[in-house]
């Protein structure tokens, strides 16, 4: 081979490199031994091991935790030119589960010698983070319309309730056991208003006019309620701002609710840790489009969205609650309803964004997806 030769090969391989470099999908390459010989950038990230790490080692080792991929590698190298195909799960950072499908062919040369198996993974994690959504807001949506149903007809008599121990009081006179009683009935039917009020935030809104609203704006807004309690608390509120974000296209009072509840779920965390260096940390960026609905992506075309981050440092989310965490009355607090983050899920949903989370013990994130109010073409 000629010295022109061999600097065009060696070009066309680095090409090769940089194409398989760049695709979304993690390709692994698998020699005849069951070595692996070649990983992608995205085959890296989805496997939590450098190509460095891995190269030369059987692919028993590397898919140790998933030993699903391990028989599909296998069944693929049983010597015919059939793909086999698969769905299941990976361990990834910090041991997380992420769902992929799985994709195994063979490698053949000119010969029809079976050379290797190439590997592929593609992340079903934003595809099944979005049939979440589309679930969630479904049920929601039944949901919101039966118990709004019930709340105003039980609303009713407990006006009536609350009227008629009043004059009931009235009465009675300055006796003290009997006004203790009616002291009680008051705060119970009270909190029965106030529960039912909550309730009525799950029914389906009526379509609001979107407005241009500064999303710092409503954050620091929310912070300057809740700076006497993180005081009191000893808790330190981080923000990390970028401040060319574009507006948030939504509605300032609802969105103002939303920021509310995740900060002051965020502060009571912390505050039920031991840790002394009790901390929240707030952060916006620009997101990417991928995580819309496709409803969204077909009515809308092309959004960018906006990203807030709140992040606590508390100890983080039980596993037993994790799956249902967004489901009414489901709650970890003592004292708490289980409506506050259903009815952020709604009023995520209702600007057609979405919301997500992920734990730890020590770390909780709830991550905020809302479209930017955008002029130029396509937005509207």
């Amino acid at each position: 081979m000629s010295k022109k030769d061999s600097i065009e090969s060696g070009s066309a391989e680095y090409r090769w490199s940089q194409i398989i470099d760049s695709l979304e999908e993690g390709v692994i390459g698998i020699d005849a031994e069951g070595c692996v010989v070649l990983m992608n950038q995205a085959a890296e990230q989805l496997t939590s091991c450098s190509l460095g790490a891995a190269r030369g080692r059987h692919h028993f080792q590397i898919f140790a935790q998933s030993p699903w991929l391990i028989d599909l590698v296998d069944e693929a190298g049983g010597g015919d030119r059939r793909s086999v195909s698969a769905v299941g799960s990976i361990r990834g950072l910090w041991e997380k589960a992420i769902p992929v499908r799985a994709c195994a062919s063979g490698i053949f040369d000119a010969d029809a010698h079976r050379v290797g198996t190439a590997l592929i993974l593609q992340d079903l994690s934003v595809q099944r983070n979005l049939e979440t959504d589309v679930r969630r807001a479904e049920n929601l949506a039944e949901l919101g319309t039966l118990v709004a149903a019930l709340a105003h007809e039980i609303r009713n008599p407990l006006g009536g309730i609350r009227g008629a121990v009043q004059l009931l009081a009235a009465e009675i006179g300055p006796h003290p056991t009997a006004r203790e009683y009616v002291d009680l009935v008051l705060r119970e039917v009270d909190r029965l208003t106030k529960l039912l009020g909550q309730l009525l935030e799950l029914r389906p809104r009526s379509r609001f006019t979107p407005q241009a609203v500064n999303i710092h704006r409503v954050i620091d807004h929310v912070l300057q309620i809740v700076g006497p309690t993180a005081e009191e608390q000893s808790v330190r509120i981080l923000r990390i701002f970028d401040p060319s974000l574009p507006d948030v296209r939504g509605d300032p009072d609802a969105l103002t609710q939303l920021v509310l509840n995740l900060v002051q779920n965020a502060l009571q965390a912390v505050s039920s840790s031991a840790i002394d260096a009790r901390e929240v940390r707030i952060t916006t960026r620009i997101e990417t489009d991928y995580h819309l609905t496709p409803q969204v992506s077909r009515d809308r075309g092309r959004i960018r969205l906006l990203r807030v981050d709140i992040e606590d440092n508390g100890p983080g989310v039980p596993r037993e609650v994790e799956a249902n965490l967004f489901s009414p009355f489901v709650t970890t607090k003592p004292k708490g309803t289980g409506l506050g983050l259903t009815i952020c899920q709604r009023i995520a949903s209702d600007h057609g964004g979405s919301i997500r989370f992920e734990s730890a013990p020590g770390r909780t994130l709830f991550r905020v997806m809302l479209p930017a109010w955008d002029k130029e073409p396509g937005g509207s």
